[in-house]
């Protein structure tokens, strides 16, 4: 009975790492998962250093109500990993081709979790007309990474 649980946990862990997809968004490839349907489109906007996997808790609930996009940040998951800095202003504007890339022209309900809060606030200050509502959960302040680096850039930077 356990060997036939193991592999009905296995063979789980195994279809949601297949409904995983990539796509380039300019020169880098993004990791994604798109599920649900509904009359909105709510795009999941994790926190710093954080993978799509973050919103595994909701993502399957969410599906059922509405189309719901969670993605891997370039250098985060198993998006295309870098050695360069990017602000929140890259994020947001990776963000917005990324919803090109998909297709996607109505506007999104953005939700963003502590530093994705950062990168939200820059998406919907660029892309007012792309943003049907945004809900932030415990968002981190845009000045959060600048007192940080301030207090040791090291490991600030990573």
């Amino acid at each position: 009975m356990k060997i036939l649980s193991l592999v009905l946990v296995l063979s789980s862990l195994n279809l949601c790492a297949l409904q995983s997809q990539f796509i380039k968004v300019n020169e880098f490839e993004l990791e994604y998962e798109i599920a649900g349907s509904g009359e909105h489109i709510v795009l999941l906007e994790a926190g710093g250093g954080s993978a799509m996997t973050d919103w595994a808790p909701v993502f399957s609930q969410i599906a059922q109500q509405a189309t719901v996009i969670r993605y891997s940040r370039v250098g985060n998951g198993n998006s295309t990993q870098i050695k360069r800095h990017f602000t929140s202003v890259d994020y947001a504007n990776y963000a917005s081709e990324l919803l090109d890339k998909l297709n996607i022209s109505e506007p999104v309900i953005l939700v963003a979790h502590s530093y994705g809060g950062s990168v939200a606030r820059d998406f919907a200050a660029a892309y007012p007309d792309k943003i049907k509502a945004l809900l932030m959960l415990d968002p981190s302040s845009e000045h959060d990474v600048d007192i940080l680096r301030a207090i040791d850039l090291e490991q600030g930077n990573r």
